[in-house]
């Protein structure tokens, strides 16, 4: 789980590697998922990056938000190598 401000955030970028077994997660902006992500058929030592947009209503009159990697069952979040933050 990771919090991030809000005065520069607009969209979160995920940096993640390839590593054996399941690898289908959920991402949730403050307990809003706003994506599914299957990193299960990267090639070993193949690096990826991703953007999502946070939907405007998750946004509204916060200053923080939380971003939260949650695995389906059976299957593991990651690896993330990083996250940072995007302005639009």
């Amino acid at each position: 789980m990771q919090d991030f401000n809000l005065e520069q955030m607009r969209k979160p970028a995920l940096s993640g590697a390839r590593c054996p077994g399941a690898k289908t997660f959920e991402i949730l902006v403050n307990d809003k998922v706003i994506a599914t992500e299957n990193i299960s058929n990267i090639k070993d030592g193949q690096f990826i990056t991703v953007q999502y947009d946070i939907p405007e209503e998750l946004l509204k009159g916060r200053s923080k938000i939380t971003v939260t990697f949650k695995a389906q069952p059976g299957n593991t979040a990651g690896p993330v190598f990083g996250v940072r933050t995007i302005l639009r």
